[in-house]
């Protein structure tokens, strides 16, 4: 016969089993400051509706030299996307650091530090993490980004550009989205553009730069429209690159396939990058078709009915592109003729 002190072990276990299946998820929502060890802190942003579902995401903001998390709090607080804060038109929660001195230093933990605290107690999406700065936040957002790609969907710099100088690390990482924000007048767009370019001979697909209005002080919680539809596109998981250069391959090979594979590309979440690529696509595709007009036309002569039979195809080819026009005008033209 088992002892009392066994039989309440036994009952203890059993009550702590039991009771696992019904282990709380939410989540405070809200704003909240939490220290780290270090002795430094962050200031915790969880939008109202957030589930510990392991389905959100989450923003890690740096904020400015001399600064503290407050600006880039209220600029995520503010920032509204479709009148909704960007935070909870994302589903994702916001993680502020303050930086352990008056700004950051290239090997400071605090960002990483905040995120994996964050992670003892939230449940977020690994593929669906943004890190991103004003400023020196920037700077210091590009140093966390490159030093650790694997933990981040995009980089995302406002007021400042990649700090990275050794291209081997950026090339490494150079399919991942980086985003540049910078004023007309800021003293830091000059090292933006050439970013942006560098970025571009590099390979990047997935860079874009943005100059606003302002100088090196501008409210970047208005570019928060145009940035969601780029983290929308990001996060989606869909192959941009490549299908935009299949479709353009296609143009010359196969023009229906190429409509069709123009037609996929644009019911994924639009981005204004790839939508400028698609507008050029489109413009092939009408070059195209005018030199398919051409070609039909030259031989028209010796077959008006197997011409008019080959314009026809061509409409339906070209249903939804501006030259189908044309091809309708020609059409109607060699029939004219019979």
């Amino acid at each position: 016969m088992k002892s009392p002190a066994v039989l309440v072990c036994l009952v203890v276990a059993l009550l702590v089993c039991g009771s696992s299946g019904a282990e709380d998820k939410s989540v405070k929502n809200g704003t909240s400051k939490v220290n780290l060890a270090n002795g430094s802190f962050y200031m915790l942003v969880v939008p109202k509706n957030f589930k510990n579902d392991g389905k959100g995401g989450a923003f890690l903001c740096m904020h400015g030299a001399g600064g503290t998390p407050d600006h880039v709090v209220q600029g995520f607080e503010s920032g509204r996307v479709n009148k909704v804060p960007i935070l909870e038109a994302m589903n994702c929660i916001g993680i502020f650091p303050k930086s352990k001195g008056d700004s950051w230093v290239s090997d400071e933990t605090t960002p990483v530090d905040a995120l994996e605290d964050v992670k003892k107690t939230i449940k977020i999406d690994d593929k669906r993490v943004h890190v991103c700065g004003y400023s020196a936040g920037g700077f210091m957002a590009s140093i966390v980004f490159y030093d650790k790609p694997e933990l981040f969907a995009s980089l995302t710099t406002f007021a400042s550009f990649v700090a990275i100088t050794d291209p081997g690390i950026v090339k490494a990482s150079i399919e991942k989205p980086v985003f540049i924000i910078v004023g007309e007048t800021d003293q830091n767009r000059p090292g933006g553009e050439q970013c942006c370019k560098s970025l571009k001979d590099w390979g990047s697909r997935w860079v874009r730069i943005k100059v606003v209005p302002g100088g090196h002080m501008f409210p970047f919680q208005n570019e928060f429209p145009t940035l969601f539809k780029y983290y929308k596109a990001a996060e989606s998981g869909y192959d941009y690159p490549a299908a935009i250069d299949e479709a353009a391959k296609l143009i010359t090979e196969n023009v229906e396939k190429a409509t069709g594979k123009i037609a996929e590309i644009e019911s994924k979440p639009h981005e204004d990058g790839f939508d400028e690529e698609i507008v050029k696509l489109k413009e092939s595709v009408n070059e195209k078709g005018d030199k398919d007009i051409a070609a039909i036309l030259a031989k028209a002569d010796a077959d008006l009915k197997k011409a008019i039979a080959a314009l026809k195809d061509l409409e339906r080819v070209y249903r939804n592109y501006p030259v189908v026009e044309k091809i309708k005008k020609a059409r109607k033209s060699l029939e004219s003729k019979l």
